[in-house]
């Protein structure tokens, strides 16, 4: 007989994983009632994310395929995680996944990010209403690609940085255009946000 558990993937097979947030999991996630508290990381990193008192997102409990799925309400709730050295990924190269579904395409939706002001950083996020990875070196200059087009449904989502290269995103497999180059560390002291983007005003994501 053969055991088809032992061919299934798992992230943390990847080398060099830094983050695995998987909703699914429900010994990952701590809760009151509906509302999350805290949603940890099953990478060895253990950058277990947090959630303050009044922005729970909720769990939503068989919501894709019979998986529990993590909904975001777009206007308050988000997870912070606030190890300040988490996902600073230097001068290396880095790809970030995602699976969600959008159910309301408003403008600027923050999904995962590490951004605050013109600090180095990085973001996978709804921007102007196209999903875009954009990363900034220093002087501010800045990196994005972005799909033409909103979203809807689920979707797998793939932002890939290469330092030599640019940047890809893949939306369900597909590449997109790649961006322009950027140098230098993407090191900052900003807390990495899930469901937000750290600007002014803050861009919440509507979803699972």
């Amino acid at each position: 007989m053969l055991n088809l558990n032992s061919y299934r993937f798992s992230p943390i097979s990847l080398p060099g994983l830094s983050l695995w947030m998987d909703a699914a999991d429900s010994n990952t996630i701590i809760r009151s009632g509906l509302n999350i508290t805290q949603w940890n990381d099953k990478s060895v990193n253990k950058y277990n994310a947090t959630s303050p008192s009044g922005s729970n997102p909720t769990l939503n409990a068989g919501g894709q395929n019979g998986l529990n799925t993590i909904t975001f309400n777009g206007t308050s709730q988000f997870f912070t995680i606030s190890n300040p050295n988490a996902l600073d990924f230097g001068t290396n190269d880095f790809a970030i996944f995602a699976a969600v579904q959008l159910t309301l395409n408003g403008s600027n939706q923050g999904i995962i990010t590490k951004n605050y002001g013109f600090l180095p950083q990085w973001r996978l996020a709804m921007e102007n209403n196209q999903t875009q990875i954009t990363i900034y070196n220093y002087s501010a200059s800045f990196s994005s690609v972005s799909l033409g087009t909103p979203l809807s449904g689920w979707n797998f989502l793939s932002g890939m940085v290469y330092r030599s290269s640019g940047n890809v995103l893949y939306i369900n497999g597909t590449g997109q255009t790649a961006g322009s180059v950027i140098y230098g560390p993407l090191n900052n002291s900003v807390s990495v946000l899930i469901g937000v983007s750290q600007v002014t005003p803050l861009r919440f994501f509507t979803g699972d």
